[in-house]
């Protein structure tokens, strides 16, 4: 299922990346998450690196606009990227027992060609690559545009979301183009 994935994503002219399975607690921050949210519930590494790579990454998405930005301020101003896998929810915290380790998958795209409907375009091909048929409807995300945000759901189970990055979190990442992300639960997809 995965190598079926990675094919349809690279015939739609995505590139696959891999980032650490840390962040930062910045990275929340820039996601401009409530700190009820359960992704703020993040495993704080006892020894890390740096502050930068401190906490166990419970989303896909900071890691994904963080190469964007990088992308963009080398001068590429277009592409598609997707990453899968895995992140960390811990049952309590402090841990008294192995995380939920949940794979996801996220995809991001940039660039002044892009739409919404590029990206829904792209969630529609891995539904067919996997046999499923999605559904989509209107939500509000704290770090996407309140009209260009839409849930992404299989069966009546919510498995992600789509949308263009807010303004301000664009303005505030220096981005010279639009920039559409997409995460999506895969345990709930497989």
């Amino acid at each position: 299922t995965e190598m079926r994935m990675k094919k349809a994503l690279c015939g739609v002219g995505a590139h696959e990346c891999i980032h650490y399975s840390f962040f930062s607690p910045s990275d929340l921050d820039l996601l401009k998450l409530p700190a009820d949210a359960p992704e703020r519930h993040a495993i704080r590494i006892m020894n890390p690196i740096s502050e930068e790579l401190s906490l166990m990454r419970t989303t896909l998405a900071a890691s994904m606009i963080n190469a964007v930005v990088r992308n963009q301020k080398k001068g590429n101003l277009e592409g598609r990227l997707f990453e899968i896998g895995n992140v960390f929810m811990p049952y309590e915290l402090p841990l008294t027992q192995y995380p939920d380790e949940k794979a996801r998958l996220c995809v991001g795209i940039f660039g002044e060609k892009e739409s919404f409907y590029t990206m829904k375009g792209i969630a529609e091909k891995i539904a067919d690559t996997l046999q499923l048929k999605f559904t989509y409807e209107n939500m509000s995300n704290t770090f996407l545009h309140p009209y260009q945000t839409a849930s992404v759901s299989c069966e009546g189970v919510e498995v992600g979301y789509l949308g263009k990055l807010a303004y301000d979190i664009a303005d505030e990442c220096d981005m010279r183009v639009p920039m559409y992300i997409m995460e999506l639960d895969l345990e709930l997809l497989s």
